[in-house]
C-alpha cells in the first residue's frame, strides 16, 4: 500500500525499515506510523492512513469466511482461524473453539483476558 516510497527513500527500503522499526504492524499506532515514517522525510498523514487501512482490511479479509464453514483438523487450523486477531494483542486472551462432531467450528468464545504475560484459569 506504500505504491511509492519517500524522496531519498525507495519504496523497498521504506517497507523494510517500517517493518524492522515497528514490527508488529498490526499494533502500530497512527501516531507512531507517522513518527517513523517522517523520519526518512517527507512522509504525508495520508501514506499513514493508506497503510494502517490496507492493514485493517487485511484482517478483516482474513477473517470473511463465516465460523460455521470451517473445518478444524489440527493445531495449525486453530492457529488459522484465531491467530490474526490474537497476534495484535497486548494482553493474553483464553479463548474456546466449540466444534461440532464433523469437527466444524460452532463458535468462539472469549472465556478469559490475563496480564500482559499470562492467563489464569479455574476449572468450574
Amino acid at each position: 500500500m506504500l505504491w511509492s516510497g519517500l524522496e531519498r527513500e525507495d519504496v523497498f527500503s521504506l517497507a523494510s525499515r517500517l517493518h524492522s522499526r515497528l514490527g508488529g504492524l498490526g499494533r502500530t499506532t497512527f501516531a507512531d506510523l507517522c513518527d517513523e515514517i517522517s523520519a526518512g522525510e517527507g512522509m504525508r498523514e495520508a501514506k499513514a492512513y493508506q497503510l494502517l487501512a490496507a492493514l485493517e482490511l487485511g484482517l478483516r479479509f482474513a477473517t470473511l469466511a463465516p465460523a460455521s464453514e470451517v473445518t478444524v483438523n489440527s493445531p495449525e487450523d486453530v492457529v488459522n482461524l484465531v491467530g490474526s486477531d490474537l497476534a495484535g494483542l497486548d494482553q493474553e486472551h483464553l479463548q474456546t473453539v466449540h466444534l461440532n462432531t464433523q469437527n466444524q467450528v460452532l463458535s468462539i468464545q472469549e472465556i478469559y483476558v490475563g496480564n500482559v504475560s499470562s492467563s489464569v484459569v479455574r476449572p468450574v
